[in-house]
């Protein structure tokens, strides 16, 4: 059998040929013979709707501010004679009294005393009980 090489052998030929510039100007046959219809186009948003959806915004929002604060409960503060009650009937314990403290309490507690040393000797001296004090 003999090489082939394609190089060199002729190559067959279709039974078919195509014009000369067929798909260049069947394109343009094409579109010459579709109707050019104008479409007008309708914007989805309206500028003039946005301002208006705006406006009932604000609105709304202005409205239910002051409905909201009206409505909310507001907080009324007991009394102190309430407050002494409440703790003297309820059962609680020192490190419950504690944790409901903050640090402004406590500091409101601290007293400071300007007593001079003279004044607490002379007490102590008058007091019976002054060795039962030191023992302790």
């Amino acid at each position: 059998m003999e090489d082939f090489k394609i190089q060199e052998d002729q190559k067959l030929q279709s039974g078919f040929k195509v014009p000369e510039l067929y798909f260049v100007s069947l394109s343009e046959k094409m579109m010459t013979q579709i109707p050019i219809k104008n479409t007008n186009v309708i914007p989805l948003f309206n500028k003039r709707k946005k301002w208006y959806l705006a406006a009932a915004a604000v609105l709304i929002l202005a409205l239910s501010i002051t409905v909201f604060q009206k409505m909310s409960p507001q907080m009324i503060e007991p009394d102190g004679t309430t407050l002494e009650n409440y703790l003297v009937s309820a059962n609680n314990t020192e490190n419950d009294l504690v944790d409901l403290l903050d640090e402004e309490d406590i500091k409101n507690f601290s007293v400071t005393y300007d007593i001079e040393d003279k004044t607490i000797e002379d007490l102590l001296s008058q007091n019976p009980n002054l060795e039962q004090y030191i023992i302790e």
